[in-house]
C-alpha cells in the first residue's frame, strides 16, 4: 500500500498530473503505514521533524520515499548554534528529523536533508536499515547512530547518498580554521562542524556505506567505540565487540577539513577500497584506534591543495595518520594492532605518506606513491620523503614493493630491514597535470583516476597472501602493477565472512 504525505497538515493534495489524492502529514502517514507499505512523500518542503518505531518484516519493509518529481525537503530550520554544546555523541532527545528508535528493517529512500542541527537522521537499536539516493546539507551529522538494548544497532546500508556540510566551502578556504571548529566556547566557536557525513557511537557493525559523495566537511565517516570494551584475548588477537565488519567502498571524499576514514578507539573487519579521495587533511585516521582484520586497497588518492590560507600547523596533512609516539614515561603505550594491510592503492602528494606516527603492527604492500616536487604552489619545502620521522623501532611494520620518486627510499632510510622489496623509482610513478580543482564541482572537477607512467605500468609484482585473523587468508595474484585496481582484479579468494558488496 502507498500511503501519501503532504508537508502542509490537510487531507488532499494534487499530483503534478491533476489528479487529486488523500494525503496525510508525515507523522500521521508513518503511523499509518506497516510491512510491505511505502509512505511516498509529495514534494515540498516538511519542517515538522518525524519518528519511526514500528518495524517491516523480511521482504516487506516499511518505505519512506521521495516524490517522483520534484524535491521532498526535510528541512529543520535549525541555526549552527543549536549544536554546538551536543558534542560527538548526540542524545536521543536531541534534534533530528527523522528519529528510528527499537525499528527493523526500514528504507530511506530519495529524500532532501536541510538545516538539521545536530543531525538530519538518528537510529537507535535499528537493524537492516537502508538510506538510499538521500542527500543532506549543513548539520553536524547527516547520519548518526547509536546502540540500542533491545535491538542492536547494525547491518545498515548506506549508498548513492550526498552531504556537503559547509555549502560556502569556508572549512576549506580559510574563513573558519580548524583550531575554530576544534575549540568551543569562544568568539570563533565553530565546533558545530566537528561531526561526520555517518558518526556511530558503540554500534555493533555490519555498515556498508557505498557510491557516496562527502563534500566539504569536517570529518567524512567516524565510529566510535569505547575503549573500555576491548579485551585482549592472547598476543594475537582482541575482542572488539563494536565497530565490527565495515565496508567502505566506490566513494568519492573531496576537501574533508580533518580525517576521511576514522574508527575510534576500536574497529574490527574493516575493509576500505575503491574509493576516491582528493584534498584531504588526514585520509586514514587510525590515532589510538585497537584494530585488527583492516585492509585499505585499491583507493586513489590525490592531494594537490592544501586547505586555508597561509601555512599554519593544520594546514600540512597526511595519508595514514598514526599516533605520535614519544619517548616519554609518560607516554601511553600504543593501541594493540595485528592485521593492518594497505595495498595496492595510488597516491599522489604534496605531502609525506606518514609522518611523526607510529604502529604496533602494519603491512605496506605494492602501493604507488608520487611525491610533488619543490616548484608545486602549495609545497612550500623540497620534496617531502614519504615516511617523514616514523617511529619504525615501535612495532613489527614492513613496506613491500612500494614505487615512489621519494628520494631517500628505500636506500636512504636507516631501517633497511623493513623493505625486503623496494622498487627504486626515479621519475614520477603517474602522468600529472596539475591544475587548481573547482570545489564546487564533483570531487573538485577530478576524474577519479591517477594515470600511471609507462615505467610504472611495466613493473609486474609477485602475488601477495593477505593474512587475516578471523576467516582464510586471502590472495592476489601475481602480475599487477603497483598501485590502484578495481577491486574485481585484487583478489582471488577474500575467504568466507568477509564484507563485500551488499546485495
Amino acid at each position: 500500500m502507498v500511503i501519501f504525505a503532504a508537508p502542509e497538515t490537510f487531507p488532499y493534495d494534487t499530483t503534478p498530473e491533476g489528479k487529486t489524492i488523500w494525503a496525510y502529514e508525515l507523522q500521521t502517514a508513518i503511523n499509518r503505514a506497516g510491512p510491505g507499505d511505502t509512505v511516498q512523500l509529495l514534494a515540498g518542503r516538511y519542517t515538522m521533524p518525524a519518528q519511526i518505531s514500528a518495524s517491516g518484516k523480511k521482504g516487506a519493509p516499511i518505505t519512506l520515499a521521495g516524490p517522483e518529481t520534484g524535491q521532498a525537503i526535510l528541512d529543520g530550520g535549525g541555526v549552527p548554534q543549536d549544536a554546538r554544546n551536543i558534542g560527538l555523541k548526540p542524545l536521543d532527545g536531541e534534534f533530528a528529523f527523522l528519529k528510528i528508535f527499537n525499528a527493523q528493517r526500514i528504507v530511506l529512500r530519495g529524500l532532501t536533508f536541510t538545516n538539521n542541527w545536530p543531525s538530519s537522521i538518528y537510529l537507535r537499536g535499528a537493524r537492516d536499515i537502508t538510506v538510499q539516493d538521500c542527500t543532506f546539507e549543513r548539520g553536524r551529522f547527516a547520519i548518526y547512530a547509536r546502540q540500542g538494548c533491545r535491538i542492536k544497532t547494525q547491518r545498515l546500508l548506506i549508498e548513492r547518498c550526498g552531504w556537503i556540510q559547509d555549502p560556502e566551502h569556508r572549512m576549506w578556504r580559510g574563513g573558519i580554521t580548524w583550531e575554530n571548529v576544534k575549540s568551543q566556547k569562544t568568539s570563533n566557536d565553530a565546533s558545530h562542524f566537528n561531526g561526520a557525513f555517518f558518526g556511530s557511537y558503540n554500534i555493533s557493525g555490519n555498515v556498508t556505506i557505498r557510491s557516496c559523495q562527502i563534500a566539504h566537511a569536517f570529518n567524512g565517516i567516524r565510529m566510535d567505540m569505547d575503549k573500555k570494551l576491548i579485551k585482549k584475548r592472547d598476543a594475537e588477537s582482541m575482542k572488539i565487540p563494536r565497530n565490527k565488519n565495515v565496508a567502505i567502498y566506490d566513494n568519492d571524499f573531496n576537501f574533508i577539513r580533518d580525517n576521511a576514514v576514522e574508527p575510534e578507539n576500536g574497529a574490527d573487519s574493516w575493509f576500505v577500497y575503491n574509493n576516491r579521495f582528493l584534498n584531504i587533511h588526514g585520509t586514514f585516521s587510525l590515532d589510538q584506534v585497537a584494530c585488527q582484520d583492516m585492509f585499505y586497497l585499491g583507493n586513489t588518492i590525490l592531494n594537490n591543495r592544501k586547505p586555508e590560507q597561509g601555512n599554519t600547523d593544520r594546514s600540512g596533512g597526511v595519508i595514514f595518520k598514526f599516533f605520535k609516539a614519544t619517548n616519554t614515561d609518560d607516554n601511553p603505550p600504543l593501541a594493540p594492532r595485528t592485521t593492518l594491510w594497505s595495498a595496492y592503492n595510488s597516491v599522489q602528494t604534496r605531502t609525506s605518506y606518514v609522518k611523526k606516527g607510529a604502529t604496533m603492527f602494519w603491512r605496506d604492500a605494492y602501493n604507488a606513491v608520487g611525491l610533488y616536487n619543490g616548484d608545486h604552489p602549495d609545497v612550500t619545502t623540497p620534496p617531502r620523503v614519504a615516511f617523514n620521522n616514523f617511529g619504525w623501532k615501535h612495532g613489527d611494520v614492513k613496506v613491500r614493493g612500494m614505487a615512489t620518486n621519494d628520494p631517500d627510499y628505500p636506500k636512504g632510510y636507516p631501517e633497511k630491514k623493513v623493505f625486503p622489496d623496494g622498487i627504486d623509482c626515479a621519475k614520477a610513478p603517474f602522468e600529472i597535470t596539475d591544475k587548481d580543482p573547482d570545489p564546487d564541482a564533483p570531487l573538485g572537477g577530478w576524474n577519479g583516476q591517477l594515470k600511471k607512467s609507462k615505467a610504472l605500468a611495466g613493473v609486474k609484482c609477485p602475488a601477495l597472501r593477505i593474512t587475516r585473523l578471523q576467516g582464510r587468508d586471502f590472495h592476489i595474484p601475481a602480475g599487477l602493477s603497483p598501485g590502484a585496481h578495481p577491486i574485481e582484479a585484487l583478489y582471488c579468494n577474500f575467504g568466507d565472512s568477509v564484507t563485500l558488496p551488499r546485495n
